[in-house]
């Protein structure tokens, strides 16, 4: 098997800025960062992933809908070129329903699930779990998922992140919920996985779910164009943003298309998509024995592979041994 890097997806994190600090939050996002991917250096990237073949593009921040102006013009250039859109938000202007309806306006005046695509499927995915709930309360994401919900007749798709021993808090969000309207959200994920970047390192071992290093499969997340608002592009879902030993490329020196078929050449690339992870891993465990044995997610042991000192040691073994999947 030689799997390739074929992304079917462009996931765009335009900033880090936030209205809130979650604890838990890999990209440490907060009120003070500035800087911002803008429509002008978008807009030849969307282009470009539609004429790729790519439908759906993911955007999100930070929170994405402190940026009204570039959520307006997103929606319009992805629906110009065939793409579904999907927001990631923290659904904060579910605080009144004056904001709530202030949202649902920009989104329909911007065509939202209205472009010509049949297959029209924009959504919406408020994140909702144990550490966002420290900054908004259920009345907040209930007033949201209200809004959305009569104004578009479809559902909020809902992220709930909890630690250990906390499965309560998912029981105690649809009883809160229980008013609304059937099917007027649905949880998509739920998550007790987290990833130890940025914020999330305090996090105690006892709060996280970790697992033996040998359980884990080739990366399932390689699978889309993830560009970060410096410009740097990852090839997985944007959680190991401080890997450079990940990154395939940036938007401001290349087009998409060019950093693909570079991926596909990269041995790291090929490595992640075709070798179980705790087999790669346990070559370097071998070597070297203070290495980590358990892990919440496979990022964690992503960020160990991809060091310059383990990568060539890997390099070396998987060139000699297995020269038909990674040559």
């Amino acid at each position: 098997m030689n799997i390739k890097f074929s992304p079917n997806i462009l996931h765009l994190i335009v900033s880090t800025k936030c209205n809130i600090k979650c604890r838990h939050c890999h990209q440490n996002a907060n009120g003070e960062n500035e800087l911002i991917l803008t429509e002008e250096e978008l807009s030849p990237v969307i282009i470009e992933a539609g004429k790729l073949g790519i439908r759906r593009i993911v955007i999100m921040g930070g929170e994405i809908f402190l940026f009204p102006e570039l959520v307006n013009a997103l929606i319009k250039i992805s629906h110009d070129n065939s793409l579904n859109v999907s927001f990631a938000t923290n659904g904060y202007w579910g605080k009144s329903s004056e904001a709530a309806e202030s949202v649902m306006d920009l989104l329909e005046n911007a065509g939202w699930y209205q472009h010509e695509n049949s297959f029209c499927c924009d959504d919406i995915l408020i994140s909702a779990g144990e550490f966002h709930q420290e900054w908004l309360s259920s009345s907040t994401i209930k007033t949201a998922i209200s809004a959305y919900h009569s104004r578009f007749k479809k559902p909020i798709y809902i992220d709930f992140e909890y630690t250990e021993g906390k499965r309560n808090l998912v029981e105690q969000f649809i009883e809160n919920m229980s008013s609304l309207p059937e099917k007027s959200y649905i949880i998509s994920q739920i998550r007790t996985n987290f990833y130890k970047f940025g914020r999330t390192i305090p996090l105690s071992d006892t709060e996280m779910h970790s697992k033996h290093y040998i359980d884990f499969s080739p990366c399932p997340w390689i699978d889309r164009i993830v560009i970060h608002s410096n410009g740097e592009i990852y090839p997985c879902c944007g959680y190991n943003d401080n890997n450079p030993g990940l990154c395939i490329g940036n938007m401001h020196l290349g087009n998409i298309s060019d950093i693909i078929s570079a991926a596909n050449k990269s041995f790291i690339i090929k490595l992640l998509l075709n070798i179980p992870m705790g087999l790669t891993y346990g070559i370097l465990k071998k070597r070297h024995p203070d290495l980590p044995t358990f892990f919440s997610n496979h990022c964690e042991l992503c960020e160990i592979i991809c060091k310059p000192e383990y990568r060539i040691e890997l390099e070396n073994e998987f060139r000699s041994n297995l020269s038909g999947i990674v040559e």
